[in-house]
């Protein structure tokens, strides 16, 4: 069972070309992870807490362990990802996605310990997005659907707030479970929790220097901008 959000008002003002660049160098990756051998790469590249090797702290967020990893990821990097870019510009947003990346990996060790198996993965990165977009705009219009394997069940209508914190209810839940043995899993949950954890931390810094408001004010006049034109058309 897992929470898929979307956003029901989708439109953004840019053109969210940092998200779509993310997600292309995530694919080109795990093209060439496919192509030199998967496991080779992932040792190599991969994050290990016990190691701890510089590259591996940025690399490990583009590689992923499988197709439906990689979709999974990208789907939600696309979803959310294109809001908070609009919302930060492009180069604010590319930092604080690898930031969200280094502060979920910071919750996986201080669970984990120092451990030999390598984590791969944007999904701790794509978490202190999430959070990002939860607390820079709680009250946007979003759906969750509620899925069992691959089948949607139901769908809920909710905002970001709602939406976001369902998702990271299931987080703990897996994670606890996980942690104390009750749940057998190979899903890093408390790397997303400390991503999501960086990501509220990165969105409540954004909002004091004013990136919120100054957002609002774009999208008023990009909305009155608009109205105009279907005025004049």
């Amino acid at each position: 069972m897992f929470f898929f959000p979307t956003v029901r008002d989708d439109a953004t003002i840019g053109k969210a070309r940092v998200t779509q660049t993310l997600i292309a160098l995530n694919v080109v990756a795990f093209a060439l992870t496919l192509f030199f051998g998967g496991r080779q790469v992932i040792l190599e590249y991969g994050f290990i807490p016990a190691l701890k090797t510089p590259i591996t702290w940025i690399t490990h967020m583009f590689l992923h362990g499988g197709f439906w990893h990689i979709l999974g990821n990208m789907a939600f990097l696309w979803i959310f990802g294109k809001h908070v870019e609009d919302m930060l510009g492009g180069m604010t947003f590319l930092a604080a996605y690898i930031i969200g990346g280094f502060g979920a990996l910071l919750g996986h060790m201080l669970l984990t310990g120092q451990t030999m198996v390598p984590l791969v993965g944007a999904s701790g990165a794509i978490s202190a997005v999430m959070g990002l977009y939860m607390i820079m705009a709680p009250a946007r219009a979003t759906n969750l659907n509620l899925y069992v394997l691959i089948f949607r069940v139901r769908t809920f209508t909710t905002n970001a707030l709602g939406a976001v914190m369902a998702w990271l209810v299931l987080q703990f839940y897996y994670g606890i479970g996980s942690y104390l043995g009750y749940i057998s899993s190979n899903t890093a949950f408390w790397a997303h929790i400390g991503g999501f954890a960086a990501g509220i931390g990165l969105g409540l810094l954004f909002i004091g220097l004013g990136y919120r408001d100054r957002h609002l004010i774009r999208q008023r006049m990009y909305e009155e901008n608009l109205r105009q034109q279907a005025v004049e058309f």
